[in-house]
């Protein structure tokens, strides 16, 4: 390696948590010291991550948003769904809309999660027949408010009765897709801290509704990514947010009651979510926005559109108590629509960008497991990963979407075209470059060098070949073996 490059060499020789913890946490040591190589290893072994972690197991298929009928709705039935003893309580509030309110437990029938849950739904006296017609279908728990209370209190009400650990709100207004609620149940598990997850939304024509929420200066909130196509990728890794919009939430019962819910302060309804979402965060807990569970959302359908008539007029009302609360803590936020790229990942440290000759198959190879885990241990140390493979960045169902699912941005076709191209726009983004084999670094090195100016680069070579190579010829006899060798010393010794 030439003097005078600020690139780290990682290889397997030493501890790569302790080399990367100093990088990370002592820079300015680390470039203070008198070599301009730190030899650590990738030996994730013991550190109390996973070994072979599966990469899920959705179905290598196009995802697509699948839609209740008429007679779905009419013939829904839970009784062979719910659970006696539950893990999870959805909690559903109603006011009238009979037919939405059928859709959306069909939708629970049709999408049956693994994990026990319960259903209960909770009557704020409509002005139809819907508690009639909703208590009479099997495995509804429903409860009759004896007076209109409105939305947020009918929640706090109806979360009292809930046998759950979890509790899970859910709009009547909604219709679940495939694993919504073991994606969001399973949120608490793969993030420590985290006090509130929530579901990608989906409108009717199939454009994304919220990609999780961002509350700006003003108060003001947006529901990032809205209008844009649900599978891009800047929209689907999980990820630390202000707030996820409270048409599908989930929040564990005992710190539910503990925060006393959703403020009432904030009734009948508008920005309770925000604020629950905000006043965990205060706690030093993490609220996260779940790509893989999915919600159609009939946005409009329970409160309407008119801000200013009706219930949704406490929109305008409640963000002026909002802001009022949360004033010093919205100091630190962004100006309305600014810095977004910020903004939609709340609570990073720095960017870090990963770059393999393919993405990570824990479930084939060692080089895999060490390489997710090496992402998980980033992570957990405050920062943002975004990874891209050296394979025409190709999506790959199954193990793109695990490493999503954890809160690793994963680029891939057809929105990102070349690993060039996304350096070169968003290159000053990042803090930290780690290439992985030499063939990646010889690639991409003077790219990363070009469009990412503030980025530590950090060469990780997983494996010095040319040694397996050289023995591997010892052992065979093989001049082409050798031949071989003698190609990856002078590439591998030359970067």
């Amino acid at each position: 390696m030439r003097a005078g490059r600020e690139i780290f060499l990682l290889n397997m020789a030493s501890s790569f948590a302790q080399s990367l913890r100093f990088l990370i946490r002592h820079p300015r040591k680390a470039f203070a010291l008198p070599w301009n190589r730190l030899v650590a290893a990738v030996g994730l072994n013991g550190l109390g991550v996973v070994q072979r972690p599966s990469p899920g197991h959705d179905p290598e298929l196009t995802r697509g948003i699948a839609r209740i009928t008429s007679a779905q709705a009419n013939a829904v039935s839970l009784a062979a769904c719910v659970a006696a003893r539950p893990r999870v309580s959805i909690i559903i509030p109603i006011y009238g809309q009979l037919d939405i309110t059928r859709r959306c437990l069909a939708s629970i029938q049709a999408n049956p999660p693994e994990c026990e849950f319960e259903v209960i739904v909770i009557d704020d006296c409509s002005p139809d027949d819907s508690a009639a017609q909703l208590g009479s279908i099997p495995g509804v728990r429903l409860i009759r408010n004896p007076r209109n209370l409105g939305f947020l209190r009918s929640c706090n009400e109806a979360a009292r009765y809930a046998l759950g650990e979890y509790l899970c709100f859910l709009n009547n207004d909604t219709e679940v897709q495939p694993r919504w609620l073991d994606a969001l149940l399973l949120t608490f598990v793969g993030f420590p801290g985290c006090g509130l997850a929530g579901s990608k939304l989906i409108s009717c024509d199939g454009t994304l509704q919220e990609a999780g929420g961002i509350v700006w200066q003003d108060g003001s909130a947006w529901n990032f990514g809205r209008g844009q196509d649900p599978g891009h990728c800047t929209y689907n890794y999980a990820r630390e947010v202000d707030y996820c919009s409270g048409a599908s939430i989930m929040i564990p019962a005992r710190l539910f009651h503990e925060v006393g819910g959703f403020d009432e302060r904030y009734a009948p309804a508008y920005y309770e979510d925000t604020d629950i979402a905000l006043r965990l965060r205060q706690l030093g807990h993490r609220v996260i926005y779940q790509p893989a569970s999915e919600v159609l959302h009939l946005e409009g359908a329970t409160c309407g559109r008119d801000t200013a008539s009706g219930v949704k007029s406490y929109q305008a009302v409640n963000m002026t108590k909002f802001v009022a609360r949360w004033q010093a803590t919205l100091a630190s936020h962004e100006p309305p629509g600014q810095f977004v790229d910020k903004a939609k990942d709340r609570g990073h440290r720095g960017r870090v960008l990963v770059i393999d000759h393919l993405i990570p198959m824990p479930d084939r190879d060692s080089g895999s497991v060490d390489a997710y885990n090496m992402m998980l241990v980033l992570r957990d140390f405050g920062y943002q990963v975004t990874f891209a493979s050296d394979d025409s960045l190709t999506f790959r169902p199954k193990y793109t979407r695990a490493l999503q699912r954890v809160g690793v941005e994963v680029l891939h076709r057809p929105y990102v075209s070349t690993i060039k191209d996304h350096v070169a726009e968003h290159g000053a983004r990042y803090d930290l470059a780690i290439l992985m084999r030499a063939c990646v670094m010889r690639s991409h090195i003077d790219d990363i060098r070009s469009h990412c100016p503030s980025a530590k680069i950090i060469f990780h070579t997983v494996d010095l070949h040319f040694l397996r190579f050289e023995r591997q010829a010892r052992l065979e006899q093989s001049e082409s073996v050798g031949r071989q060798a003698e190609s990856a010393r002078a590439l591998e010794l030359s970067l």
